[in-house]
């Protein structure tokens, strides 16, 4: 199935002075992917509609702390800085969180949602300008998650560059497992069909745009 989020609004939200999506954009993304997932295939993603409603979720917003890709180029003064804001779930969580890189563990964190998914500390820095690397940690590569409260046991496979970023921690309120592989050259560059082979998902998303560039032979048989 191909589907187009593009013609959804609510995930076409984007910082000013950055070339990613916003968190809200993102967690909009993930329970729009869901509901498709249920109504084509008949998923039933238990839990589902807390997951999803914002209502569940603290809003923790910084303001004007967040200078991107973009802005950093011409300096705060030309756009100014964006606001940051990432949703805290009100509802328990347990999380496990691996980031790997060529196979070698590169961190690991475990606990709530906002211990295990949120570098608070870079938040927490006024000299640290790109604040999207709050989530997950920066994880660019393999990132591997366990839900130790999911109410299923799916395991989802979500390969995508680092709009992934964002939308993985939210995202894998729905399953068991939950792996994030980021295709671009120099981060995850193993073969995607054998990755499939020996992982065995339940689902596999694959989330691209323009941004997204696979290089040569990493779906090679």
């Amino acid at each position: 199935m191909v589907y187009r989020l593009r013609n959804y609004s609510e995930c076409m939200e984007y910082y000013n002075t950055d070339h990613h999506w916003t968190v809200t954009s993102a967690f909009n993304a993930s329970g729009i992917i869901a509901d498709e997932l249920e109504d084509l295939y008949g998923i039933d993603f238990e839990g589902h509609d807390q997951y999803n409603d914002l209502k569940n979720y603290d809003t923790v917003t910084y303001e004007n702390c967040f200078l991107g890709s973009i802005g950093i180029k011409v300096g705060p003064y030309f756009a100014g800085r964006d606001d940051f804001t990432i949703y805290n779930p009100k509802f328990q969580t347990d999380f496990t969180f691996e980031h790997y890189i060529n196979d070698e563990l590169d961190f690991e964190y475990s606990g709530d949602f906002w211990e295990t998914f949120v570098d608070a500390d870079m938040l927490e820095d006024d000299n640290y300008n790109n604040k999207y690397d709050v989530n997950m940690h920066g994880a660019y590569a393999e990132s591997r998650i366990c839900n130790k409260k999911a109410q299923n046991n799916y395991k989802c496979l979500l390969i995508t560059h680092s709009y992934g970023r964002a939308m993985a921690q939210y995202m894998c309120m729905d399953y068991s497992e939950l792996r994030y592989l980021d295709p671009q050259k120099g981060r995850y560059n193993g073969n995607l069909i054998e990755y499939i082979k020996e992982y065995q998902p339940d689902i596999v998303i694959y989330m691209y745009n323009d941004l997204v560039n696979v290089g040569d032979g990493y779906w090679e048989e």
